[in-house]
């Protein structure tokens, strides 16, 4: 018996430092079976995740952007590395936020889209003439002075009417545009009432050679005299939106200036007519701002333009027969005259107010100068009956027209 004790004591000395020293083995051995097995689950979590959609990818990072690591010791190397990953996702959120608010940013700067529109507009252009020379006649008021009777222009409508496309932000429209003003003015000058003095003549003096007027009438005592006046204005443009609310024209445009003077006395007549024809380049800006105020707004039109063409002058009277060309050109034969530039410069300043989305109403300022498109009204003037007269061109004339727009649009 105590042999068999002996026996196995000295086989439990023997066993006791390999199982101690197979035991770390083992351990280490489990350890990193561990390791690879949880690495090899990391490497199937990162390969589901690359798999998910890009929408979910990104709706994934938002939400780890703003996780909170409390989990992770800030003084372990693990903490670090989440807190780095962090830092970065939500860098790489701030970027997307911002491109996205600079892309709303510029939408916004750009304006609302504008869609493209067919429109038919009418306008009723009440303006008043006004010429550079409005001389109607000349009365005498004393031994060696004269007045000069002007003609009494009045606010007068015409029609303006235009077809076009207004188109989308970004593309090109077109219009086509008409005017036309054709009105006269005329009145009674007489002792009667007053215009002539009592005891007193009146003359209506074009041309006047060593003190006698060789173009028109003298010492009359009664007379009618009248001023007509008659425009055609035909603009064709194309459009472009600018800048929001800024739109540009561009296009061509023909005008033709009629003008003619008539006086009737009781020593005889005398009748002119000047006129000129014109084409050339037109272009123009308008600036249109809508108001706080529902569906209304101000806008602003300024257009300008510059003509080539024909520019005549024929007076005639009825005494001697006497005519007088400038330019040598006979304008009832409408043949071809000197060949001169004129100037055009409009302008609108005026409110509208959308009533429905296909019907506008507005009404504006408007002002027109056309320079250099001749005149025809006496442009003599007495200073004395021996002769002393003075006078310009009437081919150097300007002619105006100044008053109020109100109009309606039906767009589509």
């Amino acid at each position: 018996m105590n042999a068999w004790v002996g026996i196995l004591f000295r086989c439990l000395v023997w066993v006791g430092p390999a199982v101690i020293a197979w035991s770390p083995a083992d351990l280490a051995f489990a350890q990193s079976s561990q390791n690879e097995l949880a690495a090899d689950e990391d490497s199937a979590s990162f390969d589901t995740v690359t798999d998910l959609p890009a929408d979910e990818l990104v709706d994934m990072i938002g939400q780890a952007s703003y996780a909170q690591w409390t989990d992770a010791d800030p003084s372990s190397s693990s903490g670090s590395i989440h807190d780095h990953t962090d830092s970065s996702i939500q860098m790489m959120n701030l970027e997307r936020r911002l491109a996205r608010q600079e892309s709303e940013l510029a939408r916004l700067q750009a304006g609302p889209s504008r869609p493209g529109k067919l429109f038919a507009r009418y306008e009723s252009v009440i303006v008043q003439p006004v010429q550079s020379n409005q001389t109607a006649l000349i009365v005498q008021t004393g031994d060696e002075e004269f007045a000069t009777v002007m003609f009494p222009w009045e606010m007068e409508h015409s029609p303006r009417v235009t077809l076009g496309y207004e188109p989308a932000s970004n593309r090109v429209g077109w219009q086509l545009r008409y005017w036309q003003f054709d009105h006269s003015q005329s009145f009674v000058a007489s002792e009667d009432n007053g215009i002539i003095q009592a005891g007193w003549r009146a003359d209506v003096p074009y041309l006047v050679e060593d003190g006698d007027v060789a173009l028109g009438v003298q010492l009359f005592e009664e007379g009618t005299f009248t001023s007509s006046v008659r425009t055609d204005v035909i603009d064709l443009e194309v459009s472009r939106n600018l800048i929001q609310p800024v739109d540009a024209f561009i296009g061509l445009r023909y005008g033709k200036f009629s003008q003619s003077y008539s006086a009737v006395t009781d020593e005889g007549s005398v009748n002119a007519i000047t006129e000129f024809r014109g084409l050339g380049p037109v272009m123009a800006l308008r600036l249109r701002q809508t108001l706080p105020l529902e569906r209304l707004a101000m806008f602003g039109t300024l257009r300008g333009a510059m003509l080539y063409g024909q520019k005549d002058f024929l007076g005639h009277e009825s005494n001697f027969g006497n005519t007088q060309h400038v330019n040598g050109i006979d304008l009832r034969s409408y043949d071809e005259g000197v060949n001169s530039f004129a100037g055009s410069l409009e302008m609108q300043v005026g409110i509208e107010y959308t009533i429905t989305d296909h019907f506008t109403t507005f009404v504006a300022f408007e002002g027109q100068h056309h320079s250099s498109v001749g005149g025809v009204n006496p442009p003599a003037t007495m200073e004395g009956r021996d002769g002393d007269v003075t006078g310009d061109s009437v081919l150097d004339d300007d002619l105006s027209f100044f008053g109020v727009t109100t109009g309606v649009q039906l767009q589509y």
